[in-house]
């Protein structure tokens, strides 16, 4: 395996605090003068009034200080005491978005990443046959979230593409945490519940990478199978359903997944062409949260009952229910394999996640599905305070994922979250650096 050569530079993050508005702007002018003459800065204090800024070095940030440019450059008041701190809710995407070199750019950069994904990376080998930072550290094949590439993506089998997916996933919240980003919240999207359940340990890591490559290699076993999207509501689409053909899942009031044999899926799209509805066929080898998962319900159960699974440290909102989990719930092995089979209530997921105030949530894995359907849900208006990030998307984030997710700490940050600025920039050299 060959991964990216490891560097200490990359983007930077600068933060300023001072105890009134007008003290920060005089800050800002006098630190901008100081980086222009290569000045180090020291720690910030934790003041009010604070100030971060991302940029690439010195010259950049003294620039950005001057001109401020609000997407590089965030500031807010810190009311000591008072509800409004930004709540940050990790959001774990399932399979769909991931692509080989998904996490090139992360690994180069970011010390906690690479350290999380070389032991999930490491675990994975004798379990699933291959290492997959050779597809995830690999040469990206284009620079876009494209869902068509021009060919085969390994990371499109089912029996990687899991795998991946908890890999990076676990990894992106580990490096957030270290950088003081605790979640307070949790939301997985199929595969991406497992993540949810293992940041909240409900599962040690060891259990959960297990778990999640057998889980993958048992459905990689049945026969193959197809997904559509369908811009029905549940009950205009609950007619065309049958014991074959499944409600998947419910993205949106007006977004609906289904999901059953190539066959029958093919016969039920011409059905809904006829008479105008709108669908997509999904890039999918196998019919999840299906009938045709069935089969595995008892092996998965099985392997579940060999589990110590415990309640969540963190709250999670439930695929199954909607709602949030009950640890009797999450610790019973009867509800993972009902997970897999049954519908992912992700529009309810979010309207559980719209009731929380001052919510800053991340995409937590590749790709902007998650966060593009947080924006979209009708409760996303009431709440003008909240942040909707997806630092790992290409198409949403043009300087990469690096300056993406140091915008996370520095929102986080601004907001008067404990974010130990410190060990987010400091590199060996002592200059206030990410690393």
């Amino acid at each position: 395996m060959t991964a990216p050569t490891v560097q200490t530079q990359s983007w930077k993050m600068y933060a300023l605090s001072a105890p009134s508005s007008d003290h920060l702007d005089r800050l800002a002018t006098q630190t901008a003068a100081a980086l222009a003459e290569g000045a180090l800065l020291p720690e910030p204090g934790h003041d009010r009034h604070r100030l971060a800024v991302i940029a690439r070095d010195a010259a950049e940030a003294a620039a950005l200080l001057r001109e401020p440019d609000p997407r590089l450059v965030f500031r807010s008041e810190v009311h000591p005491g008072e509800a409004g701190s930004p709540l940050p809710v990790f959001l774990f995407p399932g399979v769909g978005e991931q692509r080989t070199g998904v996490a090139r750019e992360a690994y180069q950069w970011l010390g906690t990443f690479r350290a999380v994904l070389d032991d999930c990376a490491e675990q994975l080998i004798p379990l699933i046959g291959s290492d997959l930072r050779e597809h995830l550290l690999a040469p990206s094949a284009d620079d876009s979230d494209a869902v068509i590439r021009g060919g085969p993506d390994p990371l499109d089998e089912t029996r990687l593409a899991q795998p991946a997916v908890f890999a990076v996933e676990y990894a992106l919240a580990a490096q957030l945490r270290a950088w003081g980003v605790e979640p307070g919240a949790l939301v997985g999207y199929s595969i991406g519940e497992y993540t949810a359940a293992a940041v909240a340990e409900v599962l040690p890591l060891p259990d959960a990478l297990r778990l999640v490559a057998q889980r993958a290699h048992l459905i990689d076993g049945l026969p193959p199978g197809a997904m559509m999207l369908v811009l029905l509501a549940e009950d205009e689409l609950a007619p065309y359903l049958g014991d074959e053909v499944c409600l998947a899942a419910v993205n949106a009031a007006r977004l609906c997944v289904v999901s059953g044999p190539t066959a029958q899926l093919a016969a039920l799209g011409s059905k809904l062409a006829s008479q105008a509805v709108v669908t997509m066929n999904l890039s999918t080898r196998h019919a999840f949260h299906s009938s045709m998962m069935a089969p595995l319900d008892r092996p998965l159960r099985d392997a579940l009952s060999a589990v110590d699974l415990r309640p969540p440290r963190i709250p999670i909102v439930s695929n199954v229910t909607g709602d949030w989990i009950a640890p009797a719930e999450v610790t019973d092995p009867t509800y993972w394999s009902r997970h897999m089979c049954q519908t992912v209530r992700f529009f309810d997921n979010l309207t559980r996640l719209w009731e929380l105030p001052g919510v800053l949530a991340i995409e937590t894995g590749p790709g902007q599905m998650l966060t593009s359907l947080a924006n979209q849900h009708p409760l996303r208006a009431a709440r003008p305070d909240a942040t909707v990030l997806a630092p790992m998307s290409r198409l949403a984030n043009r300087r990469g994922p690096v300056a993406a997710l140091l915008e996370v700490a520095a929102r986080a940050w601004v907001g008067g979250l404990d974010v130990p600025v410190a060990e987010v920039t400091a590199d060996k050299e002592g200059s206030w650096t990410s690393h």
